[in-house]
This record gives C-alpha cells, sequence and structure tokens, in this order.
C-alpha cells in the first residue's frame, strides 16, 4: 500500500539542520591576553612581584655559578703548576745526586793513581770496583776507560768494545769535567739509559788520565719518583 501525500504535506518543507562553524584557533599569544585581561589588578600586582623577585635570583645564580666555575678553573691550574713544580724539583734533586757519585767516584784512590793499568793490581780493583757499585746500587755498570777509549776496569761481565767513536766519549774528553749523555737505547733494546761520565786526574800531576762511566737506566730513576693523581690527572716519568 502506498502511502499517499496529502497536499498539506506535499507543501511541507523539510528543512537541512542548521551547522554551527568552528570557531578559528586562537594563536597562545591571545589566549594568554585573554587571561591577563580576565586577571583582576590584584592578581596582576602579585605576578608582577613574583616576577621581578625571582628574575634577579635567577641571574644573581647564573653570575655566581660563572664566578665559581671560573675560581674552581683557576684552583686546578695552579695545583697542577705546583705539582709539575714539585716533580721538577725531585728531578733535579735526584740528578744531582747523581752528579755528585760520578765525582765521588772519579776521585777514588785506587783509581787516580798512575799505576792504575799495572797489571799486577787489575783483577784486585776490578773487585773493588765491583764493591763500590754494589754499595751505589744505582747503576748498571761501572767503567775506567783510557783516553783512547779502551777499557781499564769495568764491573760486570759484560765486556765494553772501544768506546772513542762515541759521541759521548769524545764529549767527555773535550769537556773535561762531570757530564750526562743524552739518552741511548740499552743493548738489548728494551730500555733506555744515561751516561754520567768524569775525567780520573793524576793524584800527582793534576792530569787527565783515564775518563770513568757509570750507566743509569731510566728505569732507576723512575722508581725514585712519585707518580702524582691531580684532579684525574697523572703525572709520571
Amino acid at each position: 500500500m502506498v502511502d499517499q501525500l496529502s497536499p498539506t504535506n506535499s507543501k511541507r518543507m523539510i528543512t537541512p539542520p542548521s551547522y554551527r562553524a568552528t570557531d578559528p584557533v586562537r594563536p597562545p599569544s591571545a589566549v594568554a591576553q585573554n587571561w591577563l585581561d580576565r586577571m583582576s589588578l590584584r592578581r596582576k600586582t602579585a605576578l608582577s612581584a613574583v616576577v621581578l623577585s625571582t628574575v634577579p635570583i635567577a641571574a644573581m645564580g647564573i653570575a655566581s655559578y660563572f664566578v665559581a666555575n671560573q675560581a674552581i678553573t683557576q684552583q686546578v691550574t695552579s695545583a697542577q703548576q705546583l705539582a709539575a713544580t714539585r716533580l721538577s724539583d725531585l728531578i733535579s734533586r735526584y740528578m744531582a745526586q747523581r752528579y755528585a757519585d760520578i765525582q765521588a767516584l772519579s776521585n777514588f784512590p785506587m783509581l787516580t793513581e798512575a799505576t792504575i793499568r799495572n797489571p799486577a793490581v787489575l783483577a784486585e780493583r776490578n773487585t773493588a770496583l765491583d764493591r763500590i757499585a754494589q754499595s751505589y746500587a744505582q747503576y748498571s755498570q761501572i767503567a775506567v776507560f783510557d783516553l783512547e777509549g779502551n777499557a781499564i776496569l769495568q764491573t760486570g761481565d759484560r765486556a765494553n768494545s772501544n768506546q772513542s767513536n762515541q759521541d759521548y766519549f769524545r764529549e767527555a774528553v773535550r769537556a773535561n769535567r762531570a757530564a750526562f749523555s743524552q739518552p741511548t737505547v740499552t743493548a738489548d733494546g728494551k730500555g733506555s739509559q744515561v751516561y754520567l761520565t768524569a775525567p780520573v786526574r793524576d793524584s800527582q800531576t793534576g792530569r787527565t788520565i783515564a775518563i770513568i762511566r757509570a750507566t743509569l737506566p731510566l728505569e732507576k730513576l723512575s722508581e725514585q719518583l712519585v707518580t702524582y693523581t691531580l684532579i684525574g690527572r697523572e703525572y709520571s716519568i
């Protein structure tokens, strides 16, 4: 059965429902402005007071941080300089002692006699030199050479070849005074060493008759030094 529309119903107009346009999105600044506009004068005054009291404190906090950081940096730098100075002084004192050693060794009476090369006393003097080396304990070898570089006396079992072509020996003969050589590699290639040299002078004439050499392994220097630890950094030899 078909429903027939009456004339009255046929004239009825169907109106679509009305739709409200969505409000446009306002930027945050506008929202904040409206929020401030709605705020009472009392609240605005209180907020201003809080802001004015907080900003200087924050600024002072930042300034204090930078001042404190600079002061700490200066303290660290000063402490490092002090540690380096103390380490340098320790090295200087140790090497000054070795310098005194070689001068004392060069003045031993058994070396300053003109009969130093007498075959009859060489074995006895070698034994005496071994005892001397043991008492000093810092040197891997002590040897005495004539001015042509030939070994006269020496400690240990390792024989020394002629030294006349070695830079340290030529300098020792030329300078004619106690000295340190530049560091050199040990014979086995596993370490470094320094030669301490001094002229041996005849006790009667004062003429230089030999060169004494004490071999100082740099390991001995390291053993005498303290490893410094400062602000996470290490200073060592």
